[in-house]
């Protein structure tokens, strides 16, 4: 049987040997023996040959239902800074910069997230880092900011003086 496909049944005294496709998720390596099944990560089409390593899903797709019969789909990052590596599977949405870190693409998952250099921070999935808060003006640190987090700044109280807080 020629590559991409397998041998269904053998040659016998009153029949030829019967080769068929391989099916979608799967390579054949031809003659004899059996398709070879991918892992998830992948679209591997009918009657493909080659290794399954050569049908992964690329940078900014992912196979989203783990199955490398169905192709992969592309993540589109919209509203979320988002880096989809290779071979990726889940959700688009499970790969979405985590905190402190973001991707400024914001038309395809292609873009690695990159940490917010010192002075800023980034929640997740953010396509831009910004600039910690100045507290001025009377306020003073309440909370130390983080790559995470935000400043965050009180007002002090003149002296006899006391503010209530929710």
């Amino acid at each position: 049987c020629p590559a991409g496909s397998y041998q269904a049944s053998a040659v016998t005294a009153t029949s030829d040997t019967v080769c068929r496709g391989c099916p979608a998720g799967t390579i054949g390596t031809g003659g004899a023996a059996a398709c070879v099944t991918c892992s998830a990560g992948a679209y591997v089409p009918a009657n493909s040959t080659g290794s399954c390593s050569s049908f992964t899903c690329p940078v900014g797709t992912t196979d989203a239902d783990s199955n490398s019969s169905t192709p992969c789909v592309t993540c589109t990052p919209g509203s979320t800074g988002m880096y989809v590596p290779a071979g990726s599977t889940g959700a688009c949405s499970s790969y979405a910069c985590a905190a402190g870190t973001f991707s400024a693409n914001t038309t395809s998952a292609t873009s690695p997230c990159v940490s917010c250099n010192s002075g800023y921070y980034a929640t997740a999935g953010a396509h831009s880092c910004t600039a910690w808060t100045v507290c001025s003006g009377g306020k003073v640190e309440l909370v130390a900011p983080t790559a995470t987090s935000d400043r965050r700044c009180y007002t002090v109280c003149p002296a006899g003086a006391y503010q209530v807080t929710a």
